[in-house]
């Protein structure tokens, strides 16, 4: 971390005591003279954080790139390295202040308020329009009391801005919670699509007819298949093909030609040879080889 400034403010190299106790501007002041961009940077001590309103950009936390688009919350703990390419024009407000003096008026019991200050966040600002007006009105207040030195007035900026993370935190929750559900339903639709082949077994179904008949696009389903299975669907459809074709095989008295039909080949060729890439053998030598293991048994 050495080669990488530390700034109490980004580009101003003074010590953070001469800070005001709440430092609060809009993002614009700093962004838009450096080109929207804004070098990577950390604040000893210091906590930072971003309300960001209009248009959005890309953040980066210790090597971690992260998009985001208003309305949401940036919250950027003491010592992480940081940086940003915010859209032109962005708009919002930046508040920075002693991270002690914030975990010193906070509720630290709560798991949410706690995580968020210790590590660098992107929290969405949901759909709660009463709540993102309620917390505009509090940065405004803080905007406020901040331009006053006398020491009580400094303490309700640092409450105020402590009750903000309060409510940030509960939109984490939310955020959270949002992306558990979000997961578990990635993971319902796969199960779906993997119930359908299993009942379908037929080639004649193509990952387009999958996906029409679970309601999504077929990049959609090949991107959860992929992200969930870590495989194509066409992958788990003609898996899915060879089980049910080394089944008959084994099983049943059908000829190569009655199978290959049966699951939807037209041509007994094309599905030798299919048969042949996933499974090593032909269809002829697959019999006879569990036909001779079944003898020898």
């Amino acid at each position: 971390m050495n080669n990488i400034p530390s700034y109490a403010l980004y580009g101003e190299v003074f010590d953070s005591k001469g800070l005001p106790p709440v430092n609060i501007e809009r993002i614009q002041k700093r962004a838009q003279p450096n080109g929207w961009n804004i070098q990577p940077h950390h604040h000893e001590n210091l906590l930072q954080f971003l309300f960001v309103e209009r248009k959005g950009g890309v953040t980066f936390f210790d090597g971690q790139q992260v998009g985001f688009d208003a309305p949401c919350f940036i919250v950027i703990p003491s010592g992480i390295v940081h940086g940003f390419t915010f859209d032109e024009g962005i708009d919002g407000y930046v508040i920075t202040i002693p991270q002690e003096q914030v975990e010193a008026a906070l509720p630290m019991s709560g798991n949410s308020v706690a995580s968020i200050l210790h590590k660098g966040s992107v929290i969405a600002g949901g759909s709660d329009s009463s709540l993102l007006a309620h917390l505009k009105e509090l940065f405004e207040v803080v905007i406020f009391e901040s331009r006053f030195a006398e020491r009580y007035l400094t303490n309700a900026s640092i409450h105020l801005v402590a009750s903000i993370f309060v409510l940030i935190s509960r939109l984490a929750e939310d955020q959270q919670a949002d992306e558990n559900v979000s997961a578990n339903r990635k993971t319902d639709l796969v199960e779906r699509f993997r119930t359908l082949v299993n009942k379908s077994s037929t080639s004649a179904l193509s990952v387009n007819d999958y996906a029409e008949k679970l309601g999504v696009t077929p990049s959609h389903l090949r991107r959860l298949s992929h992200e969930v299975l870590g495989q194509s669907p066409l992958n788990v459809i003609n898996k899915r093909l060879i089980v049910v074709a080394q089944r008959e095989l084994a099983y049943s008295t059908m000829s190569v030609q009655q199978i290959a039909y049966m699951l939807g080949f037209d041509d007994s060729a094309y599905f030798s040879r299919f048969f042949k890439k996933h499974s090593g053998k032909t269809p002829s030598q697959f019999r006879d080889f569990i036909r001779t293991v079944g003898s020898e048994d």
